[in-house]
């Protein structure tokens, strides 16, 4: 069972959350695009239907339930591109609050990110696998992020 059949394209819904609409888009158009990345505002270079989205999503939130995340905050560590979207509403699935923040570069002071995390109390940290090495070595000898997983 695909989880569509609350989802009837014949039926007028009223939705009360974003989850609710990426699942209707997801059971009644499928293919549709939902997300495009343009590199410069121009060139496209990625894309997402909203199968592909919801079903991404899911797996993200299926692993923030396993490790007990729902109502904790989680940083989203991402560049721009569409990780961070499918990370978003993995997080609204799993009901983890998300906290947008671009990764720290390379010999950068990461004081912002410090207090970001001190302020919101994230308990974890998503990035993609190319970001996790600089910004794991980053962590390793700050106290402020020991409780970050």
């Amino acid at each position: 069972m695909n989880g569509c059949s609350n989802y009837s394209s014949s039926q007028k819904y009223r939705f009360t959350n974003l989850i609710d609409l990426l699942r209707y888009r997801a059971c009644n158009k499928p293919q549709q695009v939902a997300y495009k990345f343009l590199r410069h505002g121009v060139e496209e270079t990625d894309k997402l239907t909203y199968q592909e989205l919801d079903q991404q999503a899911r797996k993200i939130a299926a692993s923030l339930q396993s490790l007990e995340m729902t109502g904790e905050r989680a940083l989203l560590l991402y560049s721009s591109g569409l990780e961070f979207i499918t990370a978003f509403f993995g997080c609204l699935y799993a009901g983890v609050i998300g906290i947008p923040a671009y990764p720290p570069r390379r010999n950068q002071n990461i004081l912002r990110l410090q207090s970001l995390v001190e302020e919101a109390q994230a308990k974890i940290a998503l990035t993609t696998k190319s970001l996790v090495n600089n910004i794991e070595s980053s962590f390793t000898d700050r106290p402020e992020f020991s409780n970050l997983q």
